[in-house]
């Protein structure tokens, strides 16, 4: 009897099943689509060490030569390595864990972090200058471990909501040791280095948090509630401007954030951060005329900088934008060189091991694409691109398809940081520790999408409160304003989870 009673079918073992099946699936997709990127990489990889054979120097050579080829060939074998056992291992954990979760974001990370590799062997010079390609390999190898431990974290459940602002003073407090001890590039009053590493890649991560939490407790009232005297104005009432009340501490803190940048004279992160509160802002209200309105406002504000000559880092940067080949500035034709590489580049490039942009300045950071379009050429680019479009597209996915409103907002958060950015954080060689530590775990069972406005749908009879109250925010989808608390989950397969 307990050999038949164990066989018997119900419609809960069913779904235990089908989820099992679904995680199989998704972790034998993710493993093909990464042994194919892995696959093609080792290939590149062999080619590239290959073709330096030509021209290596041999033993008795001068002595501004550090190295022959069998050293460098070692040294981009064990870095080849490092990255290809970290990406397996990655996916080795996750699933023996059950949190593959997305399968194309591992595999579109590590076809990124690969050309990136390759871009830093190009570079410099092999045989007498250092190898950037080792410390990249590490912070693609420090990022796979990000990125387990990140996939192994119920971020809904941990609650981390609730301790948005401390986030918030972890940003405020990085923000005020770079710009007490900072340091920049050169003469330029520009401070971006404390102690050997860039603060700001941590603070976009804090703010991104501190925006999620905050808006996830207040989203209802964000697009519920509007401030009593914007009913007297006409464009106020159209706008539909919330209870200053509910505004008033996010502006205040991204305020602060903002005004540090300001005084480090390092507007490119500003812009980035200003962007990210925009848009995961918009996204908590399901409204979009007041972020365009902030948006109008910030670029207003940029323009008038520019006019007042201060800061002089951002009027400098805009005159070598504006006039790249003749602008006067000191260092000013780092563009010119970039748009020669990639000029030089053409259709398909000039080869992995027949290239070197060496001659772009900061080609190994700051402008990093003007190296791979140098190598690959055109075709390389827009393949990069491509990558990042999607790796964009499936993390907004992993945002529509949950029932949280925190990690929904933390991806959106996440996702605009990082789109926002104006070089790679996968190819540059001080920022490889972003790799893909980013995206949030999402349960692939979670049958709720995005909410989209006009396209609500009433909830099954299977569906109730019993489900948020699991999750955490019961409150939330029994409060009064029930028709807000339902956008979040306006999808009829709500039942098969």
């Amino acid at each position: 009897m307990t050999g038949a009673s164990s066989r018997i079918s119900t419609p809960a073992s069913r779904a235990a099943r089908g989820v099992r099946q679904g995680e199989t699936r998704r972790a034998n997709l993710e493993l093909t689509l990464l042994a194919a990127a892995l696959v093609a990489f080792l290939l590149a990889v062999a080619r590239v060490a290959a073709g330096h054979v030509i021209g290596a120097p041999g033993e008795a050579v001068d002595a501004d030569v550090v190295r022959t080829w069998s050293g460098f060939a070692f040294a981009l074998s064990r870095s080849a390595a490092i990255v290809t056992v970290a990406f397996l291992a990655a996916h080795v954990v996750r699933r023996l864990w059950g949190a593959v979760g997305d399968p194309w974001i591992l595999p579109i990370v590590c076809a990124l972090c690969g050309l990136g590799l390759l871009t830093m062997v190009s570079v410099n010079d092999p045989w007498r200058e250092r190898l950037l390609f080792q410390p990249f390999a590490i912070g693609v190898a420090v990022g796979c471990v990000a990125l387990t431990v990140a996939s192994l974290v119920d971020f809904a459940r941990l609650e981390l909501h609730r301790f948005a602002f401390v986030f918030l003073m972890g940003a405020l407090g990085l923000s005020v040791l770079l710009l007490v001890f900072g340091s920049g590039p050169g003469r330029s009053g520009v401070k971006v280095n404390l102690f050997g590493v860039q603060p700001v890649e941590a603070i976009r991560p804090l703010v991104a948090l501190f925006l999620a939490g905050y808006f996830a407790r207040r989203w209802e009232w964000l697009r519920e509630l509007a401030e009593p005297l914007a009913r007297q104005h006409p464009i106020l009432k159209r706008l539909h401007m919330p209870r200053v009340a509910d505004l008033i501490p996010v502006a205040v803190g991204m305020a602060l954030v903002l005004l540090f940048f300001f005084f480090q004279r390092d507007l490119g992160p500003a812009l980035v951060l200003a962007c990210t509160f925009l848009v995961t802002y918009s996204v908590a209200r399901d409204r979009w005329g007041l972020a365009a309105l902030g948006l109008a406002t910030l670029v207003g504000a940029f323009t008038a900088a520019y006019l007042a000559g201060y800061p002089s880092t951002v009027v400098k940067r805009i005159d070598m934008w504006q006039s790249p080949w003749d602008n006067g500035v000191s260092g000013g034709d780092q563009v010119a060189h970039a748009l020669w590489g990639l000029a030089s580049g053409g259709l398909f490039g000039g080869g992995l091991s027949e290239t070197s942009p060496r001659y772009i300045p900061t080609g190994e950071n700051d402008l990093v694409l003007a190296s791979l379009g140098e190598i690959l050429g055109f075709a390389g680019v827009a393949v990069v691109l491509a990558l990042f479009g999607a790796l964009v597209v499936r993390a907004l996915r992993i945002a529509r398809r949950t029932d949280q409103p925190y990690v929904a907002l933390l991806v959106v958060g996440l996702v605009t940081a990082c789109s926002a950015c104006c070089r790679s954080p996968a190819w540059s060689r001080r920022s490889s520790a972003w790799v893909d530590r980013r995206w949030c775990r999402t349960s692939p069972s979670s049958g709720c999408c995005w909410p989209r406005r006009g396209r609500r749908r009433r909830p099954t009879r299977h569906h109730s409160c019993a489900r948020h109250r699991d999750s955490g925010w019961s409150s939330r989808c029994c409060s009064p304003s029930r028709r807000a608390a339902r956008s979040w989950c306006r999808s009829g397969r709500a039942a098969t989870s």
